[in-house]
């Protein structure tokens, strides 16, 4: 895939980088790094050079399937291949099985059990039923814009990945729920195990920071007002299908992250001992308990 860079030095796009790319990038900030920043300084350090265990990696990858398979399905056919169907009582099979996955991860393919691969197409399809994803998904976006800029405030050079952006909306195409000042879309997915959990999830994995952040910066690239959108897909069935559900997040939650993303901005750039303890205190219940007895 050919990198296509857009026309300046400090606050600028590229189409085409890879994600492996994209993420080997050290230099610049992205949304989960300042997240994790903001809970512990040291655990960007860590992050960098903590070995990941690759034999546990394939049970948190169904999420990133999804992404590839839903929004760039060109890249799925390159890099996932759906393996054949073995037996895998017969220890022969199995074997089979595990030897012709190894030969793949060798050729850089990503093997996909049958019964994944049917899963995948059941989401893709809940997802498109959906009138608002479906209607953003017919607009003609792109996925996986890699955005870069330097923080107008901090100086710290900061880079996101939406997952779909649609520019140059107006009055004519403007969907219903996005505010009229705004002519720039953008819509993160998600995968969740409950959608009941929606909004537990958006707390605590602080995506309304990554809402915060990412609009900051698409905005200082294109020079537009940015709508920002999650799109939740479950992966658990319900009356026999994948749960979807389009989130805006209120004003008051994008204030809040935005907030936290100038602080931590400002933090991150005054940085210069990476050291760091967490002091805790006991729980707020536990206390409560102790006054009761």
């Amino acid at each position: 895939m050919n990198a296509v860079v857009s026309d300046n030095k400090t606050d600028y796009f590229v189409d085409g980088l890879s994600n492996d790319e994209y993420h080997a990038d050290k230099s610049t900030l992205s949304s989960s790094v300042l997240k994790a920043f903001a809970d512990d300084p040291a655990s960007v350090i860590w992050q960098q050079n903590a070995e990941q265990d690759k034999t546990k990696l394939d049970a948190i990858d169904f999420g990133t399937d999804f992404h590839t398979y839903f929004l760039e399905p060109s890249e799925f056919k390159k890099h996932y291949k759906v393996l054949p169907e073995f037996n895998r009582r017969k220890p022969d099979e199995r074997q089979a099985e595990l030897d012709m996955i190894d030969q793949w991860k060798d050729e850089g393919i990503t093997p996909v059990k049958s019964e994944d691969m049917e899963k995948l197409e059941a989401m893709r399809k809940s997802a498109l039923a959906h009138p608002t994803v479906g209607a953003i998904m017919s607009m003609g976006g792109v996925a996986e814009r890699s955005y870069y800029w330097q923080d107008y405030k901090t100086g710290v050079k900061c880079k996101c990945r939406p997952d779909l952006i649609v520019e140059g909306i107006n009055d004519k195409n403007r969907p219903a729920f996005m505010p009229k000042h705004c002519t720039t879309l953008v819509m993160d997915l998600k995968t969740i195990a409950r959608m009941d959990r929606v909004q537990a999830q958006i707390e605590e994995l602080k995506y309304f920071v990554q809402d915060a952040f990412y609009t900051r910066g698409i905005a200082q690239v294109t020079g537009t007002k940015v709508c920002f959108v999650f799109a939740f897909v479950s992966t658990s069935l319900s009356l026999g299908r994948y749960p979807v559900k389009v989130i805006m997040l209120e004003a008051t939650a994008r204030f809040d992250g935005m907030n936290i993303v100038t602080d931590t901005l400002s933090d991150y750039a005054a940085t210069t001992n990476w050291e760091s303890v967490v002091l805790m205190d006991r729980p707020s219940w536990a206390q409560d308990n102790d006054e009761v007895l």
